[in-house]
């Protein structure tokens, strides 16, 4: 244990063990992680950081060049001044530069190579059930034009008349991507592991587990409840994730894993910040990611940053903007809050 007092957040991001750990699902409970975070309390925030960055990482596509990816690098090292902050950043940004064009062209592959039909069988009389009995992801349109992405042995079963029915109801085992056609007078139900998901048009992920189901937004709004309860739905919003846990009938709320953009214009717009107020960047991530993040304008008044931004996942530009200013930031329910002490 004594080995890792010391860790810094890079250190983590680079150990073996540390990486395999995030990357097998397994949770905190029993693990070596859970007694160094005991036995070091301080080290909590870091290590739930290393995890947010390892999780988005893997699961991040990436169109860049080495060349380009580590022009960028370099010029976001070139913005920090100090000496060993510079090292610091180097070594691990340089190494999340490899891990992501590593899994970002595996990802390009599976998600971009076309798709078998999935295996479709008659449920019962009046109704369609679709199952996804091979190992990748299997792309399904269904008669309203709303698209459902299946994951390896998960199934979906909705009735013959879905296109004309007065409610678009689909039940679900296992796990989908739901991008839904909008239709304000026709609502579109998922039920899945003891939860109605609803919504009029919108994308989302439900993910059914044999302990709990998880709702996660990618645009949209969606309003989640427990089946036969759907009059007090939790409401959620862009990259917020609602996990129900059948045993206790309790939802938990949260910020997605891998936040999405829902506004890509506004960084496209705002591709490189040179010289701007941190707060004014702040805000654009704000607007880009559907995220709220709250910050004390004085005390970021003085600080000003040169920055460009390219294909990084939201905790990671969110972490280099605020090593730049030696800020710190917190992930709340449902949203991001910034400490800072002001910049000289």
């Amino acid at each position: 244990m004594e080995r890792y007092k010391n860790y810094k957040l890079e250190d983590f991001l680079l150990d073996e063990a540390f990486r395999a750990w995030v990357h097998s699902g397994v949770s905190l409970s029993g693990t070596l992680w859970e007694d160094l975070v005991r036995y070091y309390p301080e080290k909590k925030e870091m290590v739930e950081k290393a995890v947010l960055l390892l999780r988005e990482w893997k699961s991040q596509p990436s169109s860049l060049s080495d060349e380009q990816l580590f022009r960028d690098i370099d010029a976001i090292l070139a913005d920090i001044d100090k000496p060993e902050t510079r090292s610091l950043w180097h070594s691990w940004i340089r190494y999340a530069a490899m891990l992501l064009l590593t899994v970002g062209g595996l990802g390009y592959y599976w998600y971009s190579r076309p798709s078998p039909d999935p295996v479709a069988v008659t449920a019962e009389e009046g109704s369609v059930e679709l199952f996804n009995g091979e190992k990748a992801d299997k792309t399904i349109r269904l008669p309203d034009g709303s698209l459902v992405k299946l994951s390896p042995g998960s199934q979906i079963t909705y009735s013959k008349g879905f296109e004309q029915a007065a409610m678009r109801n689909v039940n679900l085992v296992g796990e989908a991507f739901f991008d839904v056609k909008r239709d304000t007078l026709r609502p579109f139900s998922v039920y899945a592991g003891g939860i109605t998901t609803r919504v009029l048009g919108t994308s989302f992920t439900v993910r059914s587990g044999a302990r709990d189901v998880s709702v996660t937004v990618n645009t949209g709004k969606v309003a989640v409840s427990r089946a036969g309860n759907e009059s007090a739905p939790l409401v959620l919003t862009p990259n917020q994730k609602a996990v129900y846990l059948a045993s206790e009938q309790t939802f938990t709320k949260m910020l997605a894993e891998v936040p999405v953009m829902v506004d890509e214009e506004e960084l496209k717009e705002r591709f490189v910040f040179d010289g701007e107020p941190a707060g004014t960047i702040f805000r654009v991530l704000e607007k880009a990611y559907g995220i709220s993040i709250q910050f004390d304008e004085t005390m970021l008044r003085d600080c000003y940053v040169t920055l460009p931004f390219r294909e990084e996942p939201f905790y990671q530009k969110l972490d280099i903007l605020c090593r730049t200013i030696k800020a710190t930031y917190r992930v709340t329910d449902d949203g991001v809050i910034i400490e800072s002490a002001g910049c000289e």
